[in-house]
C-alpha cells in the first residue's frame, strides 16, 4: 500500500488556514480527498477551488476522474458511490436491493476563483473543509500569474 501525506497530524490544527507545500507525488490531494469522504459520511460537505472558470467544464475539468482512486480505497470500495455531476461532488450509501436508485446527497462544490464576485452571495451549506490545490504555480503553468 503505497504512503501519503499524513494528514490527521496536520488537521488536529486549529488554524483557520493551513498550507501544506511538499514534493509532487506524496500523496497530499489523495490524503485530503480521502478526508473529504470521511467528512461526509459525518454530515460535511468541502469546497474544491481552481484558479479559473474554465477548469470547470470541459475534457479537463477537475471534476473528470475526482474519485477514481477513492473507489478503489479499501477504506470505501463496496460500501459508498461517489459521483461528480456538473460543479457538485455527490455520495450514495449503495443500495441494498440492486433494483435500487442510489440516494445522492450534495457533499462538495468546485468554484473558480475569477467567478468569486458571483459567488459572494451563494450559500454553502455545512462545508467543513476548502481546498486551493496547485496553490504554488509551476514555470510551465498555463495559468502563469496570480489572480489578484
Amino acid at each position: 500500500m503505497p504512503t501519503y501525506y499524513p494528514w490527521e497530524n496536520t488537521l488536529t490544527r486549529t488554524a483557520d488556514i493551513v498550507m501544506v507545500i511538499g514534493a509532487r507525488g506524496y500523496g497530499k490531494t489523495y490524503g485530503l480527498r480521502k478526508q473529504f469522504i470521511r467528512d461526509a459520511m459525518k454530515g460535511f460537505r468541502f469546497v474544491e477551488i481552481v484558479r479559473h472558470k474554465t477548469q470547470l467544464k470541459g475534457d479537463d475539468a477537475i471534476q473528470h476522474g475526482y474519485f477514481e482512486k477513492l473507489e478503489q480505497d479499501p477504506e470505501f470500495s463496496g460500501k459508498i458511490l461517489l459521483k461528480t455531476q456538473g460543479v457538485r461532488a455527490y455520495m450514495a450509501d449503495i443500495p441494498q436491493d440492486e433494483k435500487a436508485k442510489p440516494e445522492w446527497r450534495c457533499i462538495g462544490y468546485f468554484v473558480a476563483i475569477t467567478e468569486a464576485q458571483a459567488l459572494k452571495t451563494r450559500t454553502f451549506t455545512n462545508v467543513k473543509r476548502i481546498l486551493l490545490d496547485e496553490a504554488v504555480l509551476e514555470r510551465d503553468n498555463p495559468y502563469k500569474r496570480y489572480i489578484p
